[in-house]
């Protein structure tokens, strides 16, 4: 499945509060496996995924992902402005950071939306379909979305 990753910069730590690529088109295509875009939280087109990157000085990325429709057409790209790293770890770990389940990151869990889901209780437990780990709703340091499976 073909993913467009978005690169935007919402806060701005420069001396006179300008970025100097702000109007570029900051894009990167990947094809990536339906499980590892469910993993990321992309089912449809519909769905949009975001990440913040807080770098500590006044500056702050986003990255945003979601499905690029078929027909493809490639918007014209201005690159990643050297950002790339933020994607790939996207891809790999979850979030832009190689260590977003520590420091206060919270990790992100994706649960199958049943009726019993949506019938939930804290304390009630679910298996993420993301990791396989068995969690409690309600409890915990973690976020969580859930999705629809093809039946």
């Amino acid at each position: 499945m073909r993913v467009e990753f978005r690169l935007t910069m919402p806060k701005v730590g420069s001396w006179n509060g300008k970025w100097s690529g702000e109007g570029e088109n900051y894009v990167i295509y990947k094809n990536l496996p339906k499980s590892k875009c469910l993993w990321l939280g992309l089912k449809t087109t519909v769905d949009k995924r975001t990440w913040v990157y807080d770098f500590g000085d006044g500056w702050m990325a986003n990255v945003s992902a979601r499905l690029y429709p078929t027909p493809f057409k490639r918007q014209k790209s201005d690159g990643f402005c050297g950002y790339e790293w933020m994607v790939d770890n996207i891809i790999k770990f979850g979030c832009p950071r190689y260590d977003c389940n520590i420091g206060g990151y919270r990790p992100l869990h994706i649960f199958e939306r049943t009726k019993e889901f949506d019938n939930r209780k804290k304390g009630d437990e679910f298996q993420c379909i993301r990791c396989g780990e068995k969690l409690k709703i309600g409890e915990g340091n973690f976020d969580w979305i859930t999705i629809e499976m093809d039946k």
